[in-house]
């Protein structure tokens, strides 16, 4: 590996180091300035629509890729400290969106050709158009219902359950690695599951059932939790789900998937996920402004139940093609 890769990369780990150090405060933060659920929610939105409409591919050719990666994180860099420094939520707003147009310094670097944004949503079009809906159409939409449903419990994590339970940021801190380390677990332990207890479910239709059963449990056990305590031990359940389905429903996508069509198929599953992601922060505002900063969970528990239904109508068939 030459010296200029490494110095990428750890550009790249700095830039990730910061945003986990940033946007665990910025709910608080936000909240802090009189923001509402809706607008902190706008804040996530606006930055998954600013990354999903930007791209740096026309500019690397005309100012070449170590100068627009220089230019990228000298204004990303710039921008961190001023969100921490400004006390106006429409600058933090503004600022965040430019972040998001800017914050593509971890695509890769070996790309030959780059393109622009037309060619990109020409042949981002073609590739759904390309996709087999009638084949594939149950394992998006049961990704949509998983993303989405841990998108809403997820969104303002930090803030909720603090104000929830009267807890500090770091005790808070310390329920996110444990969540983490019980989907670690998780993932260890899918294929000893899945080679015991369903030999037999060759259309994917029993664990998809009992993993989105299982994720309404935890999200209901979460809604009601009367202590911290209470409340992690229904998270391990729900972060067992939710890895159990992550690798589920990845395995089910690629047997279903012909050779032919492997990367437009991949393609298509990004876009579910960041259309879920785009879309589950203001809908999560707009709950807990109405019902309650707990609500969230509870319409996650509605969501994950239309998993359930969905599972039910798996097709045995999922022929793939040579």
């Amino acid at each position: 590996m030459s010296a200029k890769v490494k110095w990428i990369y750890l550009a790249a780990f700095l830039d990730l180091f910061a945003v986990s150090l940033i946007v665990p405060s910025m709910g608080a933060h936000l909240k802090g300035l009189g923001a509402s659920y809706f607008m902190i929610g706008m804040m996530t939105s606006i930055y998954a629509l600013t990354q999903l409409l930007s791209g740096p591919g026309s500019w690397s050719d005309k100012i070449g890729r170590q100068k627009l990666f220089v230019t990228i994180y000298l204004i990303v860099g710039c921008c961190y400290p001023l969100i921490g420094l400004v006390n106006s939520y429409y600058i933090i707003l503004l600022l965040r969106a430019t972040i998001g147009v800017f914050k593509h310094g971890q695509q890769k670097k070996d790309e030959h050709r780059s393109k622009s944004l037309r060619q990109e949503i020409t042949e981002a079009i073609r590739s759904l158009a390309d996709v087999n809906w009638r084949l594939f159409g149950q394992v998006f939409a049961l990704k949509f219902i998983l993303d989405m449903s841990a998108g809403l419990y997820h969104s303002n994590y930090n803030l909720k359950i603090q104000e929830r339970f009267g807890i500090t940021p770091k005790i808070s801190g310390y329920t996110i690695a444990f969540q983490s380390f019980v989907g670690v677990i998780t993932g260890l332990f899918v294929a000893k599951i899945n080679d015991k207890l369903y030999n037999s479910d060759v259309d994917y239709k029993k664990r998809n059932m009992h993993g989105y059963i299982l994720m309404v449990v935890g999200y209901l056990g979460i809604y009601f939790a009367s202590s911290l305590r209470v409340f992690l031990l229904w998270t391990v359940i729900l972060k067992t789900s939710h890895m159990f389905l992550r690798i589920i429903l990845t395995d089910m996508l690629m047997r279903k998937c012909p050779p032919s069509q492997t990367g437009s198929v991949a393609g298509t599953s990004n876009s579910v996920s960041n259309l879920a992601r785009l879309i589950t922060p203001v809908v999560a505002g707009v709950f807990e402004d109405t019902w309650g900063t707990n609500s969230a969970n509870f319409l996650a528990a509605l969501v994950a139940s239309i998993g359930i239904f969905i599972a039910l109508g798996i097709s045995r068939s999922h022929p793939k093609s040579q």
